[in-house]
């Protein structure tokens, strides 16, 4: 029989390894790149490398400010209600740059529609198989989606 101290370090142990699993196919994305492999570790860090090697930091510092003054406005704010709306935009737009940064992704490892809501929805999952796979990458300047 297993005890609760003894499930609580096994559950530790696989949390460990399958976060480690995940960031080193990140890693190996940043490689394909051309950055270093290391940045997909760093929490924060990592999000800003993959902007930059996917879209663009100003998009990273955009989202990351509107949540920082939506914050500080809720904070302010003594309402329930102003709380809520106040943090509805920053939320909305962490989505939408989501969305926008699943597709670019995909398009530089010359994947489809369907790995870009693989990437927005199992991102996990996602950068193991690109991270691993035989996926090149080239930046990708154009329309999300040519018709071809």
């Amino acid at each position: 029989m297993v005890t609760g101290n003894t499930q609580t370090i096994v559950n530790a142990i696989v949390a460990i390894a399958v976060w480690l699993i995940v960031h080193y196919g990140l890693a190996r994305m940043f490689k394909k790149a051309g950055e270093k492999g290391w940045k997909a570790f760093i929490p924060v860090y990592n999000s800003w490398t993959s902007f930059k090697v996917y879209w663009e930091t100003k998009y990273f510092l955009i989202g990351i400010g509107t949540v920082v003054v939506a914050f500080v406005i809720s904070l302010v704010a003594q309402s329930q209600n102003v709380y809520e709306l106040v943090m509805i935009l920053p939320l909305l737009m962490m989505k939408v740059f989501g969305i926008v940064l699943a597709v670019r992704m995909s398009r530089c490892h010359g994947k489809n529609f369907w790995w870009s809501l693989m990437i927005f929805f199992f991102p996990d999952l996602a950068y193991i198989c690109l991270g691993f796979g035989k996926s090149k990458y080239e930046r990708f300047e154009g329309q999300f989606f040519e018709k071809k």
